[in-house]
């Protein structure tokens, strides 16, 4: 807390020589204050500028960016999620004001400088009450004596000036040239600015003396800390016991998201408090900004720029754009749910019914576009490096000649095998299971921890390749993929792509039941969805979960085998399971006994490579 203290400090002192040193002429300082992500006006049509990455100073920018870089969702306080807007948590965090002295000084410029202002200087302390308000109760008052010099210099600005746009066109006649200038007035500017600017830099400064470090920025975060102490202790008083991580998500995580973070635990200790559970960080879907994010996404959807021209002939248009742009910022919102999720949000986890969808359809047709859209643009290019990372679901082209695959485990030892699968998610036989008794088939090979694919050997019958990540059997018996378990999968080729996907060992549903017949549990996906391709597990104690990435025609299909400690279990390879349910799609079955390993197919007998079975399916 006292370094985002700190980093607020830096933070008004650049803000504060923006405002002071702004002259006619230049641009406005809209969005120096990062609050709306869109904006449509009779000036302002499309994203809000953001001015702040060129008038402050570098260091503090990623200071801010690198504070505020995380939050917790309130209905999903189980993870830490990426931030894709840090500078509005900031601005939040700093309070009434930030919103108030920056408001006061981009009225003064849009009196001035034009097109219109929402206020005048006389009405300056009316307009902005609500802030005003919030600074007088948390004891920082403005003098009320800036208003009246304010009102009083109002009258002193020069007359209102139309600024017109004027295009010349010629046009050849047969009694010479002619010249059409037709002029347009789309703003009114008054001469003063500069006297106006003084007056409000001298008044903010003495304010910020008097306040912002004695009082102003201590009393933001220990009144919201006390505020969720306070709310913490009324429920204990009225339950007997602590709230669990989600009740107390419902009052504290603004000033997580504020102060720590995202981080409840953090703001548990900061309280003096326990914290019952602690929270994931699950790998974050976006490294870059958030604001080009949601531009791209917009492009995706079909948006494009609204000029003046349409904003003012065409309304219907203005309006399509709009709700474009506004699904477009809600993206931002989806990456933070897939990441919280671990998968792709549903219609009715985003909140899609909420949404005006510009679509004749409405959402039941605009839904399906949005999610491959934000899906498709999360392959994000980190800053400084050549390397794609790609988001669960995402794509990314590639030749076609050899691709490797390397998989690094941390906290489990892994084995690593491959599956080639048909269009339809089967497999055509044994041979297509590729693990390290059997470690080549038709152009795909495994060697340890890399599955080399050499994409132009790969026959048209096979549309896609699994790549399995197991417990390695060789491993200590208590190796399981737990949450403290992360892996991530690197793909190269000799062109030099480069492709990278990280995760982590999340808990799925548990497919297992002791004692019986397991229920189904997952299906295989392709490129065209579910294939219908059931699994089911060796033994009990076993689930299964699964993460599909596809790529140029072919698809990595990375499956995970979650195995769960149970009484007298015994591990079982993943083959196994593998091999059983492929026999079984093709109306095939496996009898493996001590004596007998052949695996009966029909009226064909075909040699099976396992060992360890010993008479179970």
């Amino acid at each position: 807390m006292e370094e985002r203290t700190a980093a607020l400090r830096s933070w008004w002192a650049g803000f504060d020589q923006a405002h002071a040193v702004q002259s006619p002429g230049m641009p406005s300082l809209w969005g120096l204050v990062d609050q709306d992500l869109m904006s449509l006006s009779r000036t302002e049509q499309g994203f809000t500028p953001q001015p702040y990455r060129q008038c402050l100073p570098a260091d503090v920018v990623e200071e801010v960016e690198r504070l505020w870089a995380t939050v917790t969702l309130q209905r999903y306080p189980g993870s830490i999620v990426s931030n894709p807007r840090p500078h509005q948590i900031m601005a939040n965090a700093l309070g009434s004001a930030g919103e108030f002295w920056h408001g006061v000084g981009l009225t003064a410029w849009f009196v001035c400088e034009g097109p219109y202002s929402r206020t005048t200087l006389g009405q300056a302390d009316r307009y902005y009450s609500k802030p005003l308000a919030a600074l007088r109760a948390a004891g920082c008052p403005v003098d009320t004596t800036f208003f009246r010099e304010l009102s009083a210099a109002e009258p002193l600005l020069g007359q209102e000036e139309d600024v017109t746009d004027s295009t010349s066109n010629t046009v050849e006649t047969p009694y010479g040239q002619v010249t059409f200038t037709p002029s347009m007035g789309r703003r009114t500017r008054r001469k003063g600015f500069e006297g106006v600017r003084d007056l409000i830099t001298r008044y903010r400064r003495a304010w910020a003396d008097q306040h912002l470090e004695a009082y102003h920025l201590q009393h933001r975060w220990r009144s919201e800390l006390e505020n969720v102490a306070h709310q913490l202790h009324r429920d204990v008083a009225a339950k007997g016991k602590p709230p669990t991580l989600i009740k107390f998500s419902r009052f504290a995580t603004e000033a997580a998201n504020h102060w720590t973070g995202g981080n409840l635990e953090a703001l548990y200790t900061a309280i003096g408090e326990p914290a019952p559970s602690e929270q994931e960080r699950p790998a974050r879907l976006l490294t870059g900004d958030g604001y080009d994010f949601a531009r791209r996404v917009c492009q995706e959807l079909g948006g494009k720029p609204v000029d003046h021209d349409t904003w003012v002939n065409d309304p219907e248009e203005t309006q399509r754009q709009w709700q474009l742009g506004r699904l477009a910022a809600e993206s931002l919102r989806y990456l933070q749910l897939q990441e919280a999720l671990g998968q792709p949000p549903t219609a009715k986890q985003f909140g899609a019914q909420r949404l005006p969808w510009p679509w004749p359809g409405g959402e039941a047709e605009g839904w399906p576009l949005l999610s491959p859209a934000a899906s498709a643009v999360a392959v994000i290019r980190p800053r400084g490096g050549g390397q794609q990372m790609l988001a669960k679901g995402a794509n990314s082209p590639m030749p076609t000649e050899a691709a490797t695959i390397r998989i690094t485990a941390s906290g489990v030892p892994v084995d690593v095998s491959a599956v080639l699968l048909t269009r339809s998610g089967r497999v055509r036989g044994d041979d297509d299971l590729v693990f390290y008794n059997h470690p080549f088939q038709d152009g795909v090979r495994v060697n340890g921890d890399t599955v080399t694919a050499e994409l132009g050997l790969v026959p048209q019958s096979v549309s896609n390749v699994a790549v399995v990540v197991s417990v390695d059997p060789e491993g200590p018996p208590s190796a399981v993929f737990g949450q403290g378990a992360m892996w991530e999968a690197e793909i190269t080729q000799p062109s030099g792509t480069r492709l990278t996907f990280v995760t982590g060992f999340h808990r799925t549903r548990d497919c297992s039941r002791r004692g019986g017949a397991l229920p189904p549990c997952g299906r295989m996906e392709g490129p065209r969805g579910r294939a219908g391709l059931r699994q089911r597990t060796g033994r009990p104690g076993h689930r299964v979960r699964h993460r599909r990435q596809p790529w140029a025609g072919h698809t990595v299909v990375t499956y995970r085998l979650v195995r769960r400690s149970v009484a007298r279990s015994r591990r079982v390879r993943p083959e196994h399971m593998w091999l059983n349910s492929a026999l079984r799609q093709n109306g095939c079955r496996l009898d493996a006994t001590p004596t007998d390993r052949d695996a009966q197919t029909g009226g064909c007998r075909t040699q099976s490579p396992y060992q360890e079975v010993h008479g179970r399916r």
